[in-house]
């Protein structure tokens, strides 16, 4: 377990038991700065299943302990069940290997076809629907790809 400050959000990273990976979150630093009792609770839903890690913070923003929780129903909004995200820009498989492209979004890009939602893609890679959508829209905002609605 480590956890180091950027910014204004901390990075963290953690082993999941359950899925047997180290995981690493974002959490905002006015969490703890602004807390009224302690320990922080900070919920970090990851995986496929999806589940995930409550991380518990002190004052100093020191991680005293985690909690899996397993039973985790993650509700889809409208907007994700309508976006069809469609690559504009070709992307070679060299751009991972220079870093201007992460693994994970070129793995969504080969998805995004144009007729599959993000809902769909979602379930095809094994990511939750949430992280799937600030993905693309990460994507669309370096004119990558371009999301329209069903």
């Amino acid at each position: 377990m480590s956890v180091e400050k950027r910014g204004d959000v901390a990075i963290v990273t953690v082993f999941c038991k359950l899925c047997d990976a180290t995981i690493t979150v974002e959490v905002p630093l006015n969490l703890v700065e602004n807390a009224s009792h302690f320990p922080v609770e900070y919920a970090a839903i990851h995986g496929a299943p999806a589940h995930g890690l409550t991380l518990y913070f002190d004052r100093q923003f020191n991680l005293r302990g985690t909690e899996i929780i397993r039973n985790i129903q993650v509700a889809e909004s409208d907007a994700t069940t309508k976006l069809v995200p469609k690559k504009i820009a070709s992307i070679p498989p060299m751009a991972v290997s220079l870093g201007m492209i992460s693994k994970k979004e070129f793995k969504l890009l080969q998805q995004c076809d144009g007729k599959r939602s993000v809902l769909e893609i979602s379930k095809k890679v094994g990511m939750p629907p949430a992280e799937v959508e600030e993905a693309c829209r990460q994507l669309q905002s370096r004119k990558i790809l371009k999301l329209d609605e069903k």
